[in-house]
């Protein structure tokens, strides 16, 4: 019965890991796809500078 139940919990673990490799790879792949100047940060740089001024003092 214990041994059951290890297997269900390590089957399960391993479909998750699996599904999870699998999403990573598609999301290398779509952000390898997009080239490398269109990165977004939300932020200009003036606000990233004022940020980074921000962080140090605290």
């Amino acid at each position: 019965m214990m041994r059951e139940i290890m297997q269900k919990a390590l089957s399960a673990l391993s479909q998750r890991k699996a599904s999870q490799m699998a999403e990573a790879r598609r999301r290398t792949n779509h952000a390898a796809s997009q080239p490398a100047s269109s990165e977004d940060w939300g932020m200009s740089p003036e606000d990233a500078l004022r940020a980074n001024t921000v962080a140090r003092y605290k």
